[in-house]
């Protein structure tokens, strides 16, 4: 598994369910475990990042009427 930063993908409707990390894990477990918890991390990043976008050009735009006496 590679671990993607930063990528739009479309992400299922049914998450699946995160590994379990025990002392017996291998290596590759650990890994292929922190990649989903990075990549489910980078789009709710991506997703926040969004919304901030959407709120600032709202934030804008009223600021613009309330200047104009709209």
């Amino acid at each position: 598994m590679r671990c993607i930063l930063f990528a739009r993908e479309v992400t299922p409707a049914i998450k699946s369910n995160p590994m379990n990390i025990t002392h017996a894990s291998t290596k590759a477990d650990i890994i292929d475990a922190s990649c989903e918890v990075i990549d489910t991390q980078a789009e709710q990043i991506n997703d926040l990042r969004e919304r901030q976008l959407i709120l600032w050009t709202i934030v804008g735009i009223l600021t613009v009427l309330l200047a104009f006496g709209a």
